[in-house]
């Protein structure tokens, strides 16, 4: 189990500096430096982004197009952020994905359940099978990704080796892998405990409630960077809005127009 936690937090690693390559890249994003394919087409690309702002209205026609390039770069970086968060969460991985992962834990207590049926278990048995692989497949496993994400998160500049650095970020993962297995650990005994003595049921109960608490906190916390539902300026609105006055143009020419004449000879 060691040696591949250690292999994800790895792979975590590269994972977590791609994610803040991404968000640093949206953080300072200027559409006068991005690469373009053919540099001769820029003038025609940055022309079209100014004539969409122009056209929203979030610039004047008089103003410059240097100038309607800059709200354009203002936009991206108060809402791209807060997007791409929204879609791949703050650690790079959102909740649905790393439980999607690890849902195959909760098919366990299905044997369980035709144990039950064929008068070999009981039915607390079935109670404390739901619980433990429940518990590990919704809370224990997406704690751990996101503790290994946020762990390997650390200085993405760093490369691992043999140095300092590296140990210390191999030293906080085992701790951390430590704690959070180990009180999954702890809950699976519990509840065999508790199966005799309903004492244990007090016990088990809380370490459930702060590994889901925990969960919870760490991937459903509010985001510093809110996502806008509206768009840009009311773009879908304001399509709305001239695709219907389009309409009212055209059934307005319709009615006042000319009916033709026929000429018979």
């Amino acid at each position: 189990m060691t040696p591949v936690s250690f292999l994800g937090l790895v792979l975590c690693r590269r994972l977590a500096v791609e994610h803040q390559d991404i968000l640093r890249k949206v953080k300072d994003f200027r559409i006068q430096s991005a690469v373009c394919t053919l540099e001769a087409d820029r003038e025609v690309v940055e022309g079209n982004v100014a004539a969409f702002i122009q056209c929203l209205g979030l610039a004047s026609q008089d103003d410059s197009a240097e100038h309607a390039l800059e709200i354009f770069n203002s936009l991206v970086r108060e809402r791209v952020p807060g997007a791409l968060q929204h879609s791949l969460g703050r650690l790079g991985l959102r909740y649905q994905t790393v439980a999607s992962m690890s849902c195959v834990f909760l098919l366990r207590p299905f044997d369980t359940v035709n144990a039950y049926l064929q008068g070999e278990r009981q039915f607390n048995s079935i109670v404390g099978e739901v619980v433990g692989s429940w518990t590990l497949g919704l809370a224990t496993i997406p704690l751990a990704v996101a503790g290994v994400l946020y762990i390997a998160a650390d200085r993405p500049a760093q490369r691992l080796g043999f140095n300092t650095f590296t140990a210390m970020l191999f030293s906080k993962h085992a701790v951390f892998m430590l704690l959070v297995f180990g009180s999954w650990y702890v809950c699976n005994i519990s509840i065999e405990k508790a199966r005799k003595r309903t004492v244990w049921i007090a016990l088990c109960a809380s370490i459930v409630a702060v590994l889901t608490v925990a969960t919870a906190y760490v991937y459903l916390r509010p985001s510093m960077h809110h996502v806008q539902k509206n768009s840009i300026g009311g773009l879908s609105e304001r399509l709305q809005d001239g695709q219907t006055a389009d309409r009212d143009a055209a059934r307005e020419a319709d009615v006042h127009a000319p009916e033709p004449r026929v000429q018979w000879v």
